[in-house]
């Protein structure tokens, strides 16, 4: 399925919605179940240093051990709710509550998360395991935002 890309502004600033358009998997930052990253992971340890602590890095577990999210979950951004299919653009719910939406800024590269593995909470331990498969990159033409 063709990710959907979405122009837009965040606090004034422009930028760019990226998500995998699973909304029948999206269970939102706040109910989607996760787990601690065992503390004998090779990548946690090479960041338990400064600030990190293990209690600090859980992953979210993937699409295969979930059923299907509720269409409503429950949760609201203002008055925008989980949106139902077909979505043709990103709203409040997807940008600020949805696990599987990504924001970037016009220009970056956009990945989406594969959500078939489980998906590390730290961005730091996703670089360390320099692991490509867990995130796929999508090739797109020159963010435009007046679109």
């Amino acid at each position: 399925m063709k990710p959907l890309i979405t122009y837009g502004f965040f606090s004034g600033v422009p930028v760019v919605f990226v998500c995998d358009r699973k909304c029948n998997k999206a269970w939102g930052q706040n109910l989607r179940q996760r787990r601690q990253i065992a503390e004998n992971d090779i990548c946690l340890q090479r960041l338990l240093v400064g600030a990190y602590h293990a209690e600090d890095f859980w992953e979210l577990v993937p699409d295969g051990e979930l059923g299907e999210a509720p269409e409503k979950p429950g949760s609201y951004e203002g008055v925008d709710a989980k949106p139902l299919p077909p979505v043709d653009s990103h709203n409040r719910w997807c940008v600020r509550e949805c696990e599987r939406c990504e924001t970037y800024e016009p220009g970056e590269p956009l990945y989406v998360h594969n959500f078939d593995k489980p998906v590390p909470n730290i961005q730091a331990h996703v670089l360390a395991q320099k692991a490509p498969d867990l995130a796929i990159m999508i090739k797109k033409e020159k963010a435009d935002v007046s679109r």
